[in-house]
C-alpha cells in the first residue's frame, strides 16, 4: 500500500484508505473484521474485496467498531462486513452473524460513524439513522411498538409491566457484561502486557464473570415465564450464547429528537454503547448508556439529551464529536477540547487528579496547564483521547497501560502529552483512535500504529 489518505481505529483492528482510494485492513479477523472473505488474523495489512475478489473502489471514508467495519464510497453509497451478531452490518433479519466481504446497506449518505456493536450515518438531509445493537438506546430510535405493549402491559397488569421493565433493565446489565468479558479477553491476548497488567485485567475477568452467573441465575429464577412470554412476542431475544436486547436493529432507523427525526446534524461519532452529534448551529446532542454520564450535562437516563455546561448553558460552538467507552469530547469553532465522563484515566484531560465521573464539559489543557488549542480534528477511544493542531502536532491524553499515547512507559496522561516521533516521519495529518490503540497518518503518508497487539511501523509491509 502506497500514499495512504485515511486510517481508522477499532478494538482489535486498524484499516487504511490508499491514494487509489481502496481499503486495507490489519488485525484481529475472527469475524471477518477485515474484509478478505477469511476469518484468519492478519499482522500485516490486506486489500478488503468484493465477491469475486473484486477491490472495493472509491471510499471516502472508513470506520471500525468491536468487530465490524463500515466504508462510504465517494457517491454516497456505504458498505459493512464482519460481525452482524447484534445486525451491525445492517443487512435485515435472518441475514448471517458473520460477513466476510463488504456488503451494500445504505445510499444518500454524507458520513458514518461505528460504535461497538452499533453504526450510525448522516445523511445528506442532515438526519441521522442508526442500526445493529440498541441495548442501551444507543441507536436513538423511536420504539412505538415497544412503548404501546408496554403502556398496554402496564394498564392491564401493572405487577407484569414494572416486571418488564425490570427485565430489560436486567437484560442491558447481561449485554453490557458480556461485552466487557468479551474486551477483557481480547485485550488478554496481548502478548506484550506485563504481568502487573495481566493480572489485574484477570480480576476484573473473575469478578464480571461472575458478576454474570449471578444476573444470568436471577434472570431465570425470578423472571423466566416473564421472558419465555416476551420472546414468544418478540419483545426480546435471550440467548446465553449471546445476549440480544429488545430494540436491536439490523435495518436502518431513524435518530429522534422527542418524536421528530433529529435535524441539521453536521457531525456524528459512535462509542462504545453511546453516540453523540453535533447540529448546525453548534449545539452537541448525545444518546445511550450513560452510567459514567457520558451524555454531559444533568441527564441520568439514556434519552437523547443536549449537553450542558457546569454553568447550566448548552455547550455551543461546537464543530465536531467524539464518543469513547465512558466519555465524550467535543471540539469548538476556538479551536478547543472540551471532555466529559468517566475520569478514571485522565480521559478528561483536564489535570483533575480525581477519578470519579464528571458530568459536564471540562476543558483539556496541555502539559504546562494552558489550554490545548489551535486544534484541527479529535478522536477518541476507549479510555484515551488525541487532538490534532494545525501545524500537525498530535496530543493524546488518558489510559497509557498499551502504550496507546505514543510513549514507551505504561502511564496514563491527565493532560494533554505532546506524541513524539523523533521526527522520522514528518507531521502528522490524521489520526484515530481504538479501544488500546491509535493509528497515525503522517504527511509522508506512513501508517503508524501506536500500542495494541500489532503496534509498530507498519509502512514496512505496507508499500
Amino acid at each position: 500500500l502506497k500514499n495512504a489518505i485515511g486510517v481508522v481505529s477499532g478494538v482489535g483492528h486498524s484499516c487504511a484508505i490508499s491514494n487509489q482510494r481502496t481499503v486495507y485492513c490489519w488485525g484481529r479477523n475472527i469475524n471477518g473484521q477485515l474484509g478478505n472473505n477469511s476469518d484468519k488474523d492478519s499482522p500485516q495489512a490486506v486489500r478488503v474485496v468484493l465477491e469475486r475478489n473484486r477491490p472495493l473502489n472509491n471510499i471516502e471514508a472508513v470506520v471500525a467498531g468491536a468487530d465490524h467495519t463500515c466504508a462510504l464510497d465517494q457517491l454516497g453509497l456505504v458498505f459493512c462486513w464482519g460481525d452482524n451478531g447484534a445486525g451491525q452490518v445492517g443487512l435485515g433479519r435472518g441475514s448471517p452473524p458473520t460477513i466476510k466481504f463488504p456488503r451494500h446497506v445504505l445510499s444518500d449518505v454524507h458520513s458514518i460513524t461505528a460504535g461497538q456493536y452499533h453504526t450510525c450515518v448522516l445523511l445528506r438531509n442532515g438526519t441521522v439513522s442508526c442500526w445493529g445493537s440498541d441495548s442501551h438506546h444507543q441507536l436513538g430510535a423511536l420504539d412505538e411498538t415497544a412503548s404501546t405493549a408496554t403502556t398496554a402491559s402496564v394498564q392491564s397488569s401493572p405487577d407484569v409491566g414494572v416486571m418488564a421493565l425490570e427485565v430489560n433493565s436486567r437484560l442491558r446489565v447481561v449485554s453490557t457484561l458480556r461485552d466487557e468479558l468479551k474486551e477483557l479477553a481480547a485485550h488478554l491476548e496481548n502478548r506484550g502486557l506485563d504481568s502487573r497488567a495481566r493480572l489485574l485485567l484477570e480480576q476484573q475477568q473473575t469478578e464480571k464473570k461472575a458478576q454474570l452467573v449471578s444476573e444470568q441465575q436471577e434472570l431465570e429464577r425470578k423472571y423466566q415465564p416473564l421472558l419465555q412470554h416476551m420472546a414468544r412476542e418478540e419483545k426480546t431475544e435471550l440467548q446465553y450464547g449471546q445476549t440480544r436486547v429488545a430494540g436491536s436493529r439490523s435495518t436502518p432507523e431513524l435518530v429522534v429528537d422527542g418524536h421528530q427525526p433529529l435535524s441539521d446534524v453536521v457531525s456524528i461519532s459512535g462509542g462504545q454503547f453511546h453516540t453523540c452529534a453535533v447540529t448546525r448551529e453548534g449545539s452537541v446532542h448525545c444518546w445511550g448508556a450513560n452510567r459514567e454520564r457520558q451524555l454531559g450535562g444533568q441527564a441520568v437516563g439514556e434519552s437523547l439529551v443536549r449537553v450542558m455546561m457546569p454553568d447550566g448553558t448548552p455547550l455551543s460552538d461546537a464543530v465536531s464529536v467524539g464518543a469513547g467507552n465512558g466519555h465524550s469530547c467535543a471540539l469548538d469553532k476556538q479551536g478547543h477540547v472540551f471532555c466529559w465522563g468517566d475520569n478514571d484515566n485522565g480521559q478528561l484531560g483536564d489535570g483533575s487528579p480525581t477519578v470519579s465521573r464528571n458530568v459536564s464539559p471540562v476543558r483539556v489543557i496541555d502539559e504546562s496547564g494552558q489550554a490545548l488549542k489551535d486544534v484541527d480534528s479529535i478522536t477518541v477511544g476507549g479510555a484515551h483521547s488525541c487532538a490534532l493542531t494545525n501545524a500537525g502536532r498530535l496530543y493524546c491524553w488518558g489510559a497509557g497501560s498499551d502504550r496507546q499515547l505514543g510513549s514507551p512507559e505504561r502511564q496514563e496522561s491527565r493532560t494533554a502529552k505532546l506524541v513524539d516521533l523523533a521526527g522520522r516521519h514528518g507531521l502528522i495529518s490524521a489520526v484515530s483512535a481504538g479501544t488500546w490503540h491509535t493509528t497515525v497518518l503522517t504527511s509522508d503518508h506512513d501508517v503508524l500504529q501506536l500500542g495494541g497487539e500489532f503496534g509498530g511501523d507498519l509502512d514496512l509491509f505496507m508499500r
